[in-house]
C-alpha cells in the first residue's frame, strides 16, 4: 500500500526490474540442468533485492495505523530517498561480490534493461531522423545522371609527348628572360671601371694597380674581368662574373677563419631556379665545359644542388655518346651512388657510343656491372639494349635479346612494363625460325592484359596483330582480325567514342595477313578505308592511316598472291543453236564438251590496252581485270608523285606514296602472276629507267625465278633470251666489291639456282653443269665447314657472376646460322639431276652426287664444330 506513495519514475523503475526478475525465474525452471550457472548468476540481478528485503524500520512501527496517520507521518520525499539508499546499498554488495574472484563474469545478453531500452529508443531516433533528412534529398535528374555515366566510361586520358619545337622554345625564351635580368643585376653589382672618376679614386685606383701583382686575388679579378668584357654570351659574362664574386668571397673567409672557428654561412648569388636556368643555357648553346663550370661555381657557394641539372648535363653527354666525360662527370660531381635516371643514362651513353649493326658489348657489361653491385638499372635501360639488339641484323643479336629479357625477369625486374612488353611481342613478328611466332606472342599478350592487369596501347595491340598476321595460318590471321575489331570496340565511352583509332601500323598489320592467304577482298576494304580517312576530320576519321609506298607493296602483293576464281580452261563450251545443243546432248549426254586449253591463257585473258576498271565490290573475275585493277592504281601513283606540291587539304591520297624498288617489284610480281611473260619482260626492261629507281638484288632474283618457271613453247625459248641477258647483269652485281654487302648467301642461291633451272629445261646440260662447277669453285664446301668464332656473351656455362645472360630463352641448338656461305643441296639440282639420267652421262651425274654430298658433309661438321666451340676468351676487366 506504501508503495502507490512513492513516485511516478521510480515506480516505473521497479516494474522493469520485476518484470525482468520474473523473465529471469521462468527461465531458470525451463532449463533445471543449468540450475548451478543460475544459482551462481543470480546473486548478479542486485536490483531485485529491493523486493525481497525485510520491512523497514518506519514501516513496522505504523503497525495497523490508517493511511491517512501514515501519509502525515512519513512524507513522500522521505520514503523516496530511503529506497533509494536501500537500492544503492545492494548494488554495492553485488559489485563486490561481482569483484571477488569466485565471481561469475557478465554475459553481453543480460544488460540492463533501462540501458537498453535507451539504446533502442535512441536508435528509433536517429532511424527517423535520417530517413527525414533523406527524404527532403533532391533525386538526380536526367543531365546528372549522364553526367556521371560518362565519368564512369571516361577514356583514360593518352600520354602525349609533345614536340621540341613547342616545349624547347618557349623555355628557352624564359630561360634567356631570366638570365638577362642576372646579367643585369651583376652589372649594376660591379664596381665602375670607367675613366670618369674624381683625383682621389684616380689615385687610390693607381697605388691599386700597382700593388696588383703582389695579390692574387686582384690578378684573378682582372683577367676575369677582361675575360668578361670580351664574351658576347649573357651566360659566359654570367660565369665570369660569378667566379670574381667567388674569389673576393674566398678571400674575406680566410681572413675570418683566422681569427674565429666558426662555420661561415654561405651566401646566395642566385636564386635556384637562376642556376638551373643558367646550366640550361649552358647546355643548349653545346657548352658542356660551362655547364660544368656552373656546378663547380654552386659547390663554391655552398648551393643544394638537386638531382635535375646534374640529370640535364648527364643526358648532354649521354646523347652524343662521350663515355669519357660520363663517367667522368659521375665520378668527379656525383657522390652518392646514382640514381636511376643516372644509370639510365649511364648506359644510354654506351649505347650511343656503339657504331651501327653492332653488339653493344661494353652496354651489356654496364648491365651486369650494375647488377653485381646489387643496384639493377632501370627497366628503361634494359628495353633500349635490347631495343640496339633487335636493330642488329644477325641471329645471335636476336637471341640475346631474348635471353637478356629472360635474364631480365630473374634477377632485375619480374614484371617488365607496357613499353617492353610491346617490344617483345613485336619481335615474335620476325621470328629466326619462321615468318612468325603467334604462341608465343599470344603468350605475352595474357600475361601482360590478363595475368598483371596491365592496359594495352595502341602499339601494343599493332605489335600483337603483326605478329598473329605474319604466321600465315588462316586461324591466326583471323585472330588478328579479331584482334582488331577489339581494338576498335572494347574501348569505348558514353557518347560511343573509342579510346583507340586504326592508324597505319594497324592497317599495315592486317595487310600482311590478307596478303599471305590472298584475300583481296579484304585489302581492298583496307585500302578503301585508308583512302576514304584520308579525308576526315580527328572525331570522325582516321588519323595517321596515310597510304604509304609500304601500303602499296602489300596491296600490290595481295594481287600477286590473289587466284582468279574463273578459269577459261575449264569453261563449259554452249552452242548459239538451241536445237542442235539439244540434240548433241541427247546423242552423248555423258560427254560434256571442255574448251580446249589454249597455249597462251593468259595472253587471251589480258587486254591489250588499259581498260578503265570498276572496282565494284566483287573482287577481280579473271586475270585481266586484275591487270586492269593494278594498272590503275599504279597510274594513281604516279600521279601522286608527280604532284609534289598541293594546298592544304588538296593533296591525293597516294601523294605519300615514294617509287622505290621494292615498290617496282611489287608492282612486277602482279606482272609475273597475272600477265603473259611478254608483257612482264617489257614491263622490266623500262619501268626502273622510266621513273629513276635503280634495281637492287631482289629484282634480277624475282625476274630469273619466273623465267625457270616459263612454260613449253614460246614462253621457254623467250625466257631463256631474257635471263641470259640477265644473267650478265647478275654477274656483276654478284662479283661487284662494293655490292657484297647488299648480296647476301641466300639470295646468290637463288639466282644460281635459277639460272641451273633454266639451262637445264631449255635442254643445254652442259651450261647447266658448268655452271654447277662454276659455283663449287667460288664457293667451295670447305669455306662451308669452319663456324664464325664464338662470343664470350655465347657461352652456356652458368655463373652467378657474370658478363652474360643468367638465363637463356634460346639454347644453342636452337640457334640458326646465318653467317653460313652460299651452298647447293640435292633439292636444288634434282631437275638436272633427273635430265642426266635421261641423257645417260654417268660422270656428271656422280659429279652432282659428290658435289651435293660434300656440301652436306661439310654442314654436318659445321654444326659439330659449333656445337663443341669454346667462347673467344673475355679480355680482363681494366
Amino acid at each position: 500500500m506504501y508503495l502507490s506513495l512513492l513516485p511516478p519514475a521510480l515506480l516505473d523503475l521497479i516494474s522493469l526490474r520485476a518484470s525482468a526478475r520474473s523473465n529471469s525465474f521462468n527461465l531458470m525452471t525451463a532449463t533445471k540442468g543449468r540450475s548451478r550457472l543460475h544459482t551462481a548468476l543470480r546473486p548478479r540481478y542486485m536490483h531485485q533485492a529491493a523486493l525481497t528485503a525485510a520491512v523497514p524500520q518506519y514501516a513496522a512501527d505504523v503497525g495497523e495505523v490508517s493511511q491517512a496517520m501514515y501519509s502525515r507521518s512519513v512524507t513522500r520525499a522521505s520514503l523516496a530517498i530511503n529506497m533509494c539508499t536501500m537500492i544503492g546499498h545492494h548494488r554495492r554488495k553485488v559489485r563486490r561480490r561481482r569483484d571477488s574472484a569466485l565471481s561469475a563474469r557478465p554475459s553481453e545478453r543480460q544488460t540492463i534493461p533501462t540501458s537498453e531500452l535507451e539504446r533502442r529508443v535512441q536508435a528509433l531516433q536517429s532511424t527517423a531522423v535520417h530517413e527525414l533528412s533523406i527524404r527532403n534529398l533532391p533525386g538526380f535528374s536526367e543531365e546528372d545522371l549522364v553526367n556521371i555515366y560518362q565519368d564512369l566510361l571516361a577514356l583514360p586520358p593518352v600520354d602525349t609527348q609533345e614536340s621540341d619545337s613547342s616545349t624547347q622554345v618557349p623555355q628557352a625564351e624564359d630561360d634567356q628572360i631570366v638570365l638577362d635580368a642576372v646579367d643585369e643585376r651583376l652589372l649594376y653589382a660591379a664596381p665602375n671601371m670607367d675613366n670618369s672618376l674624381s683625383p682621389i679614386a684616380t689615385s687610390l685606383r693607381q697605388r691599386e694597380d700597382a700593388t696588383r701583382t703582389s695579390d692574387p686575388v686582384a690578378n684573378v679579378e682582372a683577367t676575369e674581368h677582361d675575360a668578361m668584357l670580351h664574351y658576347k654570351q649573357s651566360y659566359r659574362r654570367i660565369i665570369s662574373r660569378l667566379r670574381i664574386i667567388n674569389f673576393r668571397l674566398e678571400a674575406v673567409r680566410s681572413t675570418v677563419s683566422t681569427t674565429t672557428s666558426q662555420k661561415s654561412v654561405p651566401i646566395s648569388v642566385l636564386a635556384d631556379h637562376e642556376w638551373s636556368c643558367l646550366i640550361r643555357t649552358c647546355l643548349r648553346e653545346q657548352d658542356g665545359d660551362a655547364a660544368e663550370q656552373v656546378v663547380e661555381l654552386m659547390k663554391r657557394y655552398e648551393v643544394t644542388i638537386s638531382e635535375e641539372p646534374l640529370n640535364d648535363i648527364l643526358e648532354f653527354y649521354a646523347h652524343q655518346g662521350d663515355i669519357s666525360r660520363t663517367e667522368a662527370f659521375m665520378t668527379k660531381i656525383i657522390t652518392e651512388p646514382p640514381t636511376d635516371r643516372q644509370r639510365d643514362l649511364h648506359v644510354k651513353s654506351h649505347l650511343r657510343a656503339c657504331p651501327s649493326n653492332t653488339i653493344p658489348h661494353s652496354a651489356l657489361s654496364i648491365l651486369h656491372k650494375y647488377e653485381s653491385q646489387a643496384i639493377p638499372a632501370p627497366i628503361r635501360s634494359y628495353t633500349r639494349v635490347i631495343t640496339a639488339l633487335f636493330s642488329v641484323q644477325s641471329s645471335i643479336c636476336y637471341a640475346q635479346a631474348w635471353d637478356l629479357f629472360t635474364h631480365m625477369r630473374y634477377v632485375a625486374h619480374p614484371t617488365p612494363d607496357p613499353l617492353l612488353y610491346t617490344l617483345m611481342i613485336r619481335a615474335c613478328a620476325s621470328s629466326l625460325t619462321s615468318s612468325s611466332e603467334p604462341e608465343r606472342a599470344l603468350d605475352l599478350w595474357t600475361e601482360m592484359t590478363v595475368d598483371h592487369e596491365i592496359q594495352p596501347s595502341a602499339g601494343a595491340y599493332a605489335a600483337i596483330i603483326l605478329a598473329c598476321a605474319r604466321s600465315g595460318s588462316k586461324t591466326y590471321i583471323h585472330e588478328a582480325f579479331r584482334l582488331s575489331k577489339e581494338m576498335l570496340d572494347s574501348h569505348r565511352d558514353a557518347s560511343g567514342k573509342s579510346a583507340f583509332k586504326p592508324d597505319g601500323k594497324m592497317f599495315n598489320a592486317l595487310l600482311e595477313g590478307a596478303k599471305r592467304i590472298g584475300d583481296l577482298a579484304r585489302t581492298r576494304w583496307i585500302l578503301a578505308e585508308m583512302v576514304r580517312g584520308s579525308h576526315r576530320d580527328e572525331d570522325s576519321g582516321f588519323v595517321n592511316a596515310e597510304v604509304t609506298e609500304e601500303v602499296m607493296m602489300h596491296v600490290l602483293h595481295a594481287y600477286a598472291a590473289y587466284k582468279v576464281p574463273f578459269n577459261r580452261a575449264a569453261a563449259p563450251l554452249v552452242d548459239d543453236t538451241p536445237s542442235q545443243t539439244s540434240a548433241s546432248s541427247k546423242s552423248n549426254p555423258q560427254t560434256p564438251s571442255v574448251a580446249k586449253p589454249l597455249p597462251d591463257n593468259k595472253a587471251q585473258n589480258v587486254p591489250t590496252h588499259i581498260t578503265t576498271p570498276s572496282f565494284s565490290h566483287l573482287p577481280p573475275q579473271s586475270h585481266s581485270e586484275v591487270i586492269s585493277e593494278v594498272r590503275a592504281l599504279f597510274d594513281r601513283i604516279l600521279d601522286g608523285v608527280s604532284r609534289d606540291k598541293f594546298h592544304h587539304g588538296d593533296a591525293p591520297p597516294f601523294s605519300k606514296v615514294k617509287l622505290t624498288p621494292r615498290l617496282l617489284n611489287s608492282y612486277l610480281s602482279v606482272y609475273y602472276a597475272h600477265a603473259p611473260f611478254e608483257d612482264a619482260c617489257e614491263l622490266f626492261k623500262r619501268i626502273f629507267a622510266e621513273h629513276g629507281v635503280p634495281r637492287n638484288v631482289r629484282s634480277y632474283v624475282e625476274a630469273l625465278e619466273r623465267c625457270s618457271n616459263a612454260r613449253r613453247g614460246r614462253e621457254r625459248t623467250a625466257a631463256l633470251e631474257f635471263a641470259e641477258e640477265l644473267w650478265v647483269q647478275w654477274q656483276d652485281l654478284e662479283n661487284g666489291e662494293h655490292n657484297k654487302s647488299t648480296v647476301w648467301a641466300r639470295m646468290v642461291e637463288r639466282a644460281n639456282v635459277a639460272m641451273i633451272r633454266i639451262w637445264t629445261l631449255a635442254g643445254d646440260l652442259d651450261r647447266a653443269v658448268g655452271q654447277v662447277k662454276t659455283f663449287a669453285g667460288r664457293y667451295a664446301p670447305l669455306s662451308t665447314r669452319q663456324p664464325a668464332p664464338k662470343l664470350p656473351l655465347q657461352s652456356t656455362r652458368t655463373l652467378l657472376h657474370a658478363s652474360r645472360p643468367l638465363v637463356r630463352m634460346i639454347s644453342a641448338t636452337e640457334l640458326p646460322d646465318d653467317t653460313v656461305p652460299p651452298l647447293l643441296t640435292f633439292g636444288d639440282v634434282e631437275i638436272l639431276h633427273h635430265r642426266l639420267v635421261v641423257a645417260g652421262r654417268k660422270d656428271d651425274i656422280g659429279y652432282i652426287k659428290y658435289i651435293c654430298k660434300a656440301y652436306e658433309g661439310a654442314l654436318r661438321v659445321r654444326r659439330d664444330l659449333t656445337m663443341r666451340a669454346e667462347p673467344v676468351q673475355e679480355k680482363p676487366a681494366e
